[in-house]
């Protein structure tokens, strides 16, 4: 660690409680250029980088899912519309390059429509399919859970209904 870093951490040694949302941090250019101060940060705007939220709806075709470049867990919220017989994929987005571990909760709010096949794929439409589910008459919400494993999307459960 270079001796201006250090001085700078010993300088400002706040921690755990005694952070809050307005206290800043300096973020540094990741080129090797050096240790000059880029830009700063509020810990706020951090927090909003670490956990993602979307909202979309899908009454046909396909829906992609994009955590921000540093999120650690991103929530995605779709409601699907739209006739049986028909099918939707939800694509998991590599284009962010999540970091490993990364976890996306997708929560689906499903009509009560029998024969919608929902699928979800890695990184683009023509991509692996990573699980896949079949609407039935009951209008039941689901969650899909996934993580990223550092290069690609895998599927870890379904909780059917979304508030079991």
């Amino acid at each position: 660690m270079s001796s201006r870093l250090s001085a700078i951490l010993a300088a400002n040694p706040k921690a755990g409680a005694n952070l809050k949302k307005a206290d800043g941090l300096y973020l540094y250019n990741s080129d090797g250029t050096g240790t000059d101060k880029s830009a700063g940060l509020l810990l706020e705007e951090l927090v909003k980088g670490l956990f993602g939220y979307t909202a979309s709806s899908n009454a046909s075709g396909n829906t992609t899912i994009t955590p921000g470049v540093i999120a650690l867990r991103h929530t995605e919220v779709t409601t699907v519309t739209g006739a049986g017989s028909t099918t939707r994929k939800f694509i998991l987005a590599t284009s962010s390059t999540p970091v490993a571990g990364t976890v996306v909760l997708h929560r689906v709010n499903l009509p009560a429509t029998s024969g919608i096949t929902l699928q979800w794929v890695n990184a683009t439409a023509g991509g692996a399919l990573l699980t896949s589910y079949v609407t039935d008459s009951s209008g039941d919400d689901l969650v899909a859970e996934f993580y990223f494993d550092g290069t690609a999307w895998q599927f870890l459960r379904f909780t059917v209904p979304a508030n079991a």
